[in-house]
């Protein structure tokens, strides 16, 4: 599975959208004290983060080292039924 980034904005508290294999799988924001960036799972999640780091790089490889994991894909894909 391939995990790519796309940043929004040009300045720090811009979010970082997360894809896997193309499709929206969550964001990457800064914490609100500006100390950490947080990756908030489902491509509509504002409210709960499931990974926090002290650093962008970081968070990105954690997410595409455990993006392969099926839980974390299955949150973002649509219901089918």
């Amino acid at each position: 599975m391939q995990v790519t980034f796309r940043e929004q904005g040009t300045t720090p508290d811009e979010s970082t959208q997360v894809f896997c294999d193309g499709v929206t799988v969550g964001s990457i924001r800064r914490s609100q004290d500006g100390h950490h960036y947080e990756y908030y799972h489902g491509p509509q999640n504002v409210t709960a983060y499931a990974y926090q780091s002290s650093s962008l790089e970081q968070i990105k490889r954690i997410l595409s080292d455990r993006m392969g994991r099926s839980f974390l894909l299955s949150v973002a894909q649509p219901a089918h039924g």
